[in-house]
């Protein structure tokens, strides 16, 4: 003792309570009774004191001393005042005295040896359990079990028709462990207000029951009807015995225990060999398989770094997976000092997480009832759990359970074996999500990231405890889990392939090293000169791919790299080219039509030539395509017009860009469905086009256009460069039209245009591109096609046609075969045949 208080020590005071206990005090019987109100055992304590110490009442003597906590006195004296006034004859000096008389079986409740003299410990009391007994009533009023009204007093602190952070304060301090009254002291009030017994007995039935309905977490829990406060030492006490099950029935040794106990020692002996060599096998089985593993992986790994250009970061890249196993090793010869400082004290249960155990294909079912009916359905794979409520006292609630039921020590602690299985299964806001979809948990709190910490922050008990029936339940849970194929799986990569870094190593260097054969294999087989090469996918999109491309039709995502090498998604921009219809008759759905004679030079008098670059972007941007935006282009006929659209936009540098093979025709005898009206948003957005080009020609201010060209003179020639080729024969130049047109025999759609072709033209008709159901041909057909036409597919090429359009047909033809850069002459034979000194050749002239 400090020398300070030496002086503050009565000895005369001590004397007399001693021999005050030796002469009376020791005369009762109430001394054995166990002492039920506790200190909270430091071990929980220290966690989080908050949950253990009350904030605005002291109830009892623990912690009367606190000055924060006087300034409910006022409300505890009002409520005696109250208490006073519904005593028929009777004074509230006479509860007083009747609590004196009560002072040794109110001492015996605490663990504590009370320093208070018998009167200040009964007026303690008085107060105390008058306060209490108006807020039981308060609360069972509101839970429809007492007809009644909230004194004015206490409304605003505890008002029937809204809840209040007092209320929930109030709820919490009156359930910890450490404030705490006994329990008889309220029927004893209740016995003076009534006019019998068994009046005061129906009425505290009724305010505990309400109580319980009001703090006990399992919601669904099926109350007794009947309470006797007389049964039960304290509050906290009567809520543990309610959500927590009699351990004599439930969680005691089972008789299977008794007949292993019984079995002879021979069969003891016998079953402990038959384990003893099944755990050698296992062991020599599993050193066998690793050494198999090692040996099959370290020979390709020395085989590699006998490399010249690999040994180089072969060194490197041992020491850093030796490091790393160096440091996985570690804890196994020992924990270090800071590891044992950071390591907590009380380890969680070991069981999966309610994630992993969804994984493996268990299912969690919600129960009514208390903490006995967990259970694990082995045959349905189900883990029974009882229906838990969280809120804002929920951890206050928990956890002096948790202190309650060590501080007790003569039971196995029950409730923390499954604060302790909460706890191992609920690691995550995941996990705490599956639990109350299942209806395990009802949260009434902000998230459920608030609910995994709430557990996560539960510490174990005080001490060790085995509870057999909870115990039985984690054990069946563990077995399943362990025994599904895919936690095997793993644990057999992880045991035997991950335990060896060798392994990944030789995997990462052998993918090395196909990726570099097959980039060398693409790059010397593009290289090859004069070969007929079979198209890499870009730019043309197989009617036998409907399934993908109808998925594109959906629209949305980024773009993906598909199964034959083309791009297909972004925003699911697609084009209709169909001149007859103008996209008013059947077309596929979401398509927006794209009117090549109005996304054209209106300068011209030639049809639908290409026009500026400040047209054709703000024309598409009108049409709300962006540059990192796939497109498809469709016609109508099968293959017609949509050949020129795939050739404007790679004209003007957008190369993702494919064509649908058969088009329409080839889409409908495919079963897809398609539409007959346009929305709204495209008639917009096509009335919004024909505005743009105008004010583009016409010079008027317009805005930015959202998608940007990069205009590609290669593939577009003029009059002048097919005249010079007329004389330097630089290009094989081929002709689109009819064999009929070609000759001079068959008339020009257009008035005033002579039929015939231009010296030094071949004609390959775009019909002979195409096959009877208007798809393009194959690659070795295409080639035998132009060979037999006397096109050298090794020198370069230009097309035309009567007016651009199906010489882009005939340019598709030659990209699928590997020639991606042939240029189209734009304004083609109409242009041509419309200059003054044009040389037509005919048949006749031929």
């Amino acid at each position: 003792m400090p020398p300070h208080q030496i002086h503050q020590f009565d000895e005369i005071q001590w004397v007399s309570r001693i021999r005050r206990v030796l002469e009376e005090e020791l005369e009762s019987d109430d001394d054995d009774r166990p002492a039920s109100i506790s200190d909270v055992p430091k071990a929980l304590l220290c966690s989080k004191p908050d949950a253990y110490i009350p904030q605005i009442l002291a109830l009892g003597p623990y912690h009367r001393h606190r000055e924060e906590l006087h300034d409910m006195e006022r409300y505890k004296l009002a409520a005696a005042r109250r208490m006073q006034s519904r005593l028929p004859g009777v004074k509230f000096l006479d509860v007083v005295a009747l609590f004196i008389k009560l002072e040794l079986p109110i001492r015996a409740h605490y663990h504590r040896y009370l320093k208070f003299n018998g009167e200040t410990l009964a007026w303690m009391m008085a107060l105390d359990m008058s306060f209490l007994l108006e807020f039981l009533q308060i609360i069972a009023t509101s839970k429809g079990k007492m007809v009644g009204r909230a004194p004015s007093r206490m409304s605003h602190l505890v008002g029937l028709d809204r809840r209040t952070s007092a209320y929930n304060m109030l709820l919490c301090d009156a359930l910890m462990l450490e404030n705490q009254i006994p329990l008889f002291l309220l029927q004893k009030a209740l016995e003076l207000q009534c006019s019998s017994s068994q009046i005061a007995a129906q009425i505290s039935s009724s305010m505990l029951i309400g109580f319980l309905i009001e703090v006990s977490p399992f919601k669904t829990l099926d109350i007794s009807p009947w309470i006797d406060a007389g049964q039960h030492a304290h509050l906290l006490e009567l809520l543990y015995h309610t959500v927590a099950p009699n351990p004599e029935e439930l969680f005691e040794t089972v008789e299977g225990d008794e007949e292993t106990e019984r079995e002879p020692q021979v069969c003891v002996r016998i079953k402990f060999f038959l384990r003893a060599i099944a755990a050698f096998i296992f062991k020599r089985g599993r050193a066998l398989v690793s050494a198999v593993v090692k040996f099959f992986v370290t020979i390709p790994w020395r085989t590699i770094k006998s490399i010249p250009a690999l040994s180089i970061i072969a060194h490197p890249v041992e020491q850093l997976l030796s490091s790393q196993k160096d440091q996985n090793s570690e804890p196994a010869r020992g924990i270090s000092t800071h590891d044992r400082s950071t390591t907590p004290l009380l380890e969680e249960i070991a069981i999966p997480s309610v994630t992993e155990l969804t994984k493996a294909g268990v299912k969690f079912s919600a129960t009514n009832g208390d903490i006995s009916a967990i259970e694990f359905d082995t045959h349905t794979a189900t883990l029974h759990l009882p229906t838990i409520s969280l809120d804002v006292n929920a951890e206050v609630v928990l956890r002096n359970l948790v202190a309650y039921e060590a501080s007790i020590g003569s039971r196995p602690l029950i409730f923390s074996r499954y604060v302790e299985l909460m706890n191992g299964i609920i690691d995550t806001a995941e996990d705490a999500k599956l639990l109350r979809e299942a209806g395990v948990v009802l949260n009434h709190l902000k998230s459920d990231e608030e609910v995994a910490e709430l557990w996560n922050s539960m510490t174990r008990s005080v001490r060790l405890t085995r509870v057999r029936a909870l115990d039985r339940v984690i054990e069946e849970v563990n077995s399943y889990h362990s025994s599904r194929w895919r936690v095997r799986t793993r644990r057999f990569m992880k045991n035997y392939a991950a335990a060896s870094w060798e392994c990944p190593v030789l995997l990462a260097v052998l993918l090395l090293f196909f990726i570099v054969s097959v980039q060398a294999f693409c790059v010397l087989y593009w290289m090859l000169p004069g070969t007929c090469h079979k198209s890499n996918g870009m730019h043309f999109k197989s009617i036998s791919n409907f399934g993908l491309v109808k998925g594109c039709l959906c629209g949305g995502g980024s773009d993906s790299e598909c199964s034959d090498g083309c791009c297909c998604g972004g925003s699911g921009s697609y084009m209709v080219v169909d001149e007859a219809s103008k996209g008013r008759v059947a077309h596929i759905p979401g398509a927006i039509f794209f009117d090549i004679d109005q996304i054209s030079d209106p300068a011209s008098n030639l049809p639908h030539m290409l026009p500026s670059d400040e047209a054709f972007a703000a024309s598409v941007s009108a049409l709300d395509i962006q540059n990192k935006d796939a497109v498809i282009v469709y016609d109508g006929k099968g293959q017609f017009s949509a050949a020129r659209v795939w050739w404007m936009f790679r004209v003007f540098g957008h190369n993702k860009v494919w064509v649908l093979d058969g088009g329409l025709p080839q889409w409908c005898k495919s079963g897809y469905e398609v539409e007959s009206t346009s929305s709204k948003v495209a008639i917009s957005r096509a009335t919004s086009v024909s505005k743009a080009i105008e004010n583009v020609y016409r010079g008027q201010l317009v805005e930015p256009a959202s998608f940007k060209t990069k205009f590609q003179p290669h593939l577009v020639w003029t009059l002048e460069q097919i005249k010079q080729n007329m004389s330097d024969q630089t290009h094989q130049h081929i002709d689109a039209r009819s064999r009929s047109r070609f000759d001079g025999i068959a008339p020009e759609p257009r008035e005033g245009i002579k039929s015939g072709h231009m010296p030094g033209s071949k004609c390959v008709p775009f019909t002979e591109m195409l096959d009877g159901s208007q798809m393009l041909l194959p690659e070795d057909q295409l080639c035998e096609k132009f060979v037999q036409e006397g096109i050298s597919l090794d020198r370069p090429i230009v097309a035309s046609c009567g007016t651009g359009v199906t010489a882009c047909i005939v340019n598709m033809g030659l990209h699928r075969i590997g020639k991606p850069d042939v240029p189209v002459y734009d304004g083609s034979w109409t242009e041509w045949a419309t200059q003054p000194d044009a040389t037509i050749i005919t048949l006749a002239a031929d």
